[in-house]
C-alpha cells in the first residue's frame, strides 16, 4: 500500500481499487460487447430473411424520381397460403417497399386485396406500415380500383419479350408464395395479360435471377421489383 492510499479511508481506498480494476478490464468488455453486437446483427439478419421480422426501411435518395408508371402487388390470395407463407409474403412486400423508397427512380406502388391474415401480420409485426410513404393499402381488388382495359398481369408461363412500355398501363404481380403445391396457378393467372416494370423489358422467364422450383419458375416480389429499379 503506497502513501496516497494509506491515507485514504476505507471507503475511499475500495472505490479506488474497484474503479482500477474496472479499468483494467475495459479492453475485455469492449471485445465481449463486439462479440455481443455481432451475434445479435447475424440473428436479427437470420430472422428477416425468414420473415420473423420485417427489414429496417431505407431512407429515400435524394432527389429522387417517381415515374408515372403503376405497379400492384395483387394480394388477393391470403387464404391459399399457409400461415408461414403469410409471413413470407409480408416480409417481402416490406423489402419492396424499401427497394422502392431507396432506388433513384421510384414507381407508384399498390398493395390492393390488402385484408385478412396479411393485414394482420403488418397491424401486428410490422406496425411501423403506419408512416409508410408513396405506397397505397387497399381493400379493394386491383379490378374496383383501375380500368379493366389498362391491367398487365405478370405470369411465370410467359414467353414473349416487351419492347416498350406504357406508363398508362397498371402492372400486377401476384402476391403470393405457394411453395409449388398449386400446380394450375400460373396457368390461371395467364388468362390475366402480362406485367412490365419499369425499365424491364423481359418477363420474369427471361429474367437472370430465378428460383426453379421442379419445372416452374418463381421468384420472390422484392427480388422482381428489384430488377425493375435498377
Amino acid at each position: 500500500m503506497n502513501l496516497q492510499q494509506s491515507s485514504l479511508s476505507k471507503n475511499a481506498l475500495k472505490k479506488l481499487l474497484k474503479q482500477q480494476k474496472w479499468e483494467e478490464s475495459r479492453q475485455e468488455r469492449k471485445a465481449a460487447q463486439k462479440e455481443k453486437d455481432k451475434k445479435k446483427k447475424l440473428e436479427k439478419k437470420k430472422a428477416v430473411e425468414l420473415g420473423l421480422i420485417p427489414p429496417p426501411i431505407k431512407k429515400p435518395k435524394p432527389n429522387q424520381i417517381t415515374s408515372n408508371l403503376r405497379v400492384v402487388i395483387d394480394l388477393s390470395f391470403d387464404s391459399m397460403m399457409t400461415d408461414t407463407e403469410i409471413t413470407s409474403v409480408s416480409s417481402q412486400l416490406t423489402r419492396c417497399y424499401s427497394a422502392n423508397r431507396s432506388t433513384s427512380h421510384a414507381v407508384n406502388l399498390f398493395f390492393t386485396s390488402y385484408g385478412q391474415r396479411i393485414q394482420n401480420r403488418f397491424d401486428t409485426k410490422i406496425q411501423s406500415h403506419i408512416n409508410w410513404k408513396d405506397v397505397v393499402f387497399d381493400t379493394k381488388s386491383y379490378l374496383e380500383r383501375f380500368d379493366k382495359d389498362d391491367l398487365v398481369y405478370l405470369t411465370a408461363d410467359a414467353t414473349d419479350v416487351i419492347d416498350e412500355l406504357d406508363e398508362n398501363k397498371v402492372y400486377i404481380i401476384g402476391g403470393i408464395v405457394d411453395k409449388n403445391r398449386h400446380k394450375v396457378f400460373d396457368l390461371f393467372l395467364y388468362y390475366f395479360a402480362y406485367i412490365i416494370f419499369y425499365f424491364l423489358i423481359y418477363f420474369v422467364l427471361r429474367i437472370s435471377v430465378m428460383i426453379r422450383l421442379k419445372k416452374r419458375i418463381l421468384q420472390p416480389l422484392n427480388y422482381l421489383l428489384k430488377n425493375v429499379l435498377k
